[in-house]
């Protein structure tokens, strides 16, 4: 799991040591949680990855800017809400692997047809659409987890140019709610809210400091405007969890719901090769170890005695 999330931006300043302790060097006393527009008293530094807090220089501007972000969430739900009720909803699947050698990602979108003698009460109408993976060149890096959340905004980007591109994907293309399903925390995150904020309020934070993965999540917006489509996400940010449902699980339990070995990757997965001969017709009693060739050198100078004293260089009893 992406444990790296330096990628979302925070204030300037922290609780001293996480303690409650405001730092002389913080510069806020109010906050606001920008991912549900309430107000926070204080800063902590060992908050949730579920948070993203902002500061503003009065009580006024707190609750103003909470006003703001909440019309923000009340905008994209409704849209959302409007779609998925007209039966316009798109699933978009993305399966991911990490190892230490790799990681790769692959996309599938899904329609889902109602069928009342299904377990969950439709059929899936499903394509694969897009991959992305890292390279053999990089397989000795030390930045798989951080590799995560560009790859899984790059690899919905190109999921939805595919679908654009392809006339055999027709079906899901239009006025759609894109509803994005990942197992992955923090990218679960920027799809249910990350990239609607940055599309309503623009791409730079307030006083988080500048915003990564830009170019991408501008890719993804001119996408979606181009059939007013719209993007959803599974994180309720006030259970504070990835709250994917049992259909939506059952999914990536499917058996092509996986990211394969690349061609590369499964010459490291075998036996080395090591240098070998046979030893067949040896004479036993010729081998000698280095340590057995050492221990009978030891013995040997033992079993030579001490050389003789020289009289003349003992010491002089007192007399």
């Amino acid at each position: 799991m992406d444990n790296d999330y330096s990628d979302y931006i925070t204030p300037t300043s922290y609780d001293h040591y996480g303690t409650g302790t405001r730092s002389e060097k913080s510069k806020y006393i109010y906050y606001v949680n920008v991912r549900t527009g309430d107000n926070v008293s204080s800063f902590a530094k060992n908050k949730t990855i579920y948070e993203r807090l902002e500061g503003c220089d009065s009580e006024e501007q707190q609750e103003l800017r909470g006003k703001e972000i909440k019309q923000m969430i009340i905008h994209y739900d409704k849209l959302s809400e409007d779609l998925i009720k007209k039966d316009s909803v798109v699933h978009i699947y993305i399966v991911f692997r990490q190892e230490r050698k790799y990681c790769g990602m692959r996309s599938f979108a899904e329609i889902r047809k109602p069928d009342s003698s299904e377990r969950f009460g439709f059929t899936r109408d499903v394509e694969i659409i897009a991959s992305n993976e890292t390279g053999e060149e990089d397989m000795n890096s030390n930045d798989k987890p951080s590799d995560v959340l560009p790859m899984a905004l790059l690899t919905l980007s190109d999921t939805l140019e595919f679908i654009e591109a392809n006339p055999l994907l027709e079906r899901y293309k239009g006025n759609k709610c894109y509803w994005v399903h990942i197992k992955h925390p923090m990218s679960a995150i920027y799809f249910s809210r990350e990239i609607n904020y940055m599309d309503f309020f623009g791409y730079n934070s307030k006083n988080g400091g500048e915003l990564k993965y830009t170019d991408t999540i501008e890719n993804i917006h001119a996408q979606l405007k181009k059939h007013d489509s719209v993007i959803k996400g599974d994180i309720d940010f006030y259970e504070q969890k990835n709250n994917i449902d049992e259909a939506t699980l059952a999914f990536f339990k499917e058996p092509y719901a996986f990211v394969p070995d690349p061609t590369w990757l499964g010459k490291y997965k075998k036996t080395k090769k090591y240098i070998k001969r046979s030893l067949i017709g040896t004479n036993v009693s010729t081998l000698v170890s280095n340590r057995q060739k050492h221990a009978r050198e030891t013995v040997d100078i033992e079993n030579e005695g001490e050389a003789p004293r020289n009289n003349h260089t003992k010491k002089q009893r007192r007399k």
